[in-house]
């Protein structure tokens, strides 16, 4: 039987991306040294999947009771807008076997991916859409809102989920060396129109929009996720509609820690802006999403 020899670099890479199934059916037929071997790898590639977060922040509806006491609309107008501005059911597409950080609130009590300072947030200067939402995407003043409210919320759910990010990313650099996050949303056409958001419906927005700070840092990534777009037969662009992605401030400047987002348009995996997972639709996601996790 001919053998032939992989470099290090090309053993541990085809060794990360085995399926779980074909790593049981190798390990199970390996003896001796080489089972060894596989072991070692084995712990690589949980070390190279441990290090990942995956963010998802806007996918909640759930808001609290005293939330609910201010408003100053219909109580159905709100649950169709709160439906309406969620990442609706992109949680539903998290990964099994990495670390997710989901957000318990809805975005439209609490947005935790704005500027905590309103005054370096773009969309509280130009919305009045900051951490705390004073508008819906309608412009429509739906909440009553002063400085105490105001701070609670920063104090007590803005603070204390970006406390849990900084603490996760931490945990990852100390026992990885470093962290990948995946911020992970959805948006929709009718969204970009309703806001004016940056186009006006000028341009066609793509089903996958790719987020990055840095090109040259993730540039294997955006690689990857371009050619399964092609596979999928799905169209992408980089940072349009939405650019840039989540790092924790305390992090902002820290190389050891890369972000990446993907903004899913809803259009690839809904029924409709609001009646739930298209089936077919949602199961072509699901695999797309399933290859690039493996990819990683």
């Amino acid at each position: 039987m001919q053998s032939f020899i992989l470099s290090n670099k090309d053993y541990m890479n085809l060794l990360a991306r085995l399926d779980e199934e074909t790593w049981r059916k190798v390990l199970s037929k390996m003896r001796g040294p080489e089972y060894e071997k596989i072991e070692v790898a084995s712990r690589i590639r949980k070390i190279k999947r441990g290090r990942i977060i995956v963010h998802i922040p806007h996918a909640s509806l759930q808001v609290p009771d005293f939330f609910v006491e201010r408003l100053n609309v219909d109580k159905d107008y709100f649950d169709g807008m709160n439906v309406f501005e969620s990442d609706y059911l992109i949680d539903e597409f998290k990964p099994d076997d990495f670390e997710c950080l989901i957000f318990p609130y809805s975005r439209m009590f609490c947005d935790v991916e704005r500027f905590r300072d309103d005054g370096k947030e773009i969309m509280a200067l130009w919305h009045r859409r900051g951490v705390v939402y004073e508008r819906d995407a309608n412009r429509k003043e739906f909440i009553n809102i002063d400085p105490d409210y105001k701070n609670r919320i920063l104090n007590e759910f803005y603070d204390d989920h970006h406390r849990k990010f900084s603490h996760l990313v931490r945990d990852k650099i100390n026992t990885y060396g470093d962290c990948l996050i995946i911020d992970l949303h959805s948006f929709s056409d009718e969204y970009e129109r309703k806001t004016g958001i940056p186009f006006g419906g000028k341009v066609t927005n793509p089903d996958i929009c790719i987020g990055l700070n840095n090109y040259e840092r993730v540039k294997g990534m955006v690689e990857k996720i371009q050619c399964l777009c092609n596979k999928y037969g799905y169209t992408n662009t980089l940072n349009r509609p939405y650019s840039g992605s989540i790092v924790p401030m305390d992090y902002m400047d820290d190389r050891r820690v890369i972000s990446i987002m993907l903004e899913i348009n809803k259009r690839i995996y809904l029924n409709g802006e609001m009646n739930g997972l298209d089936q077919e639709k949602s199961d072509k996601l699901s695999m797309f999403l399933k290859d690039f996790y493996k990819s990683l």
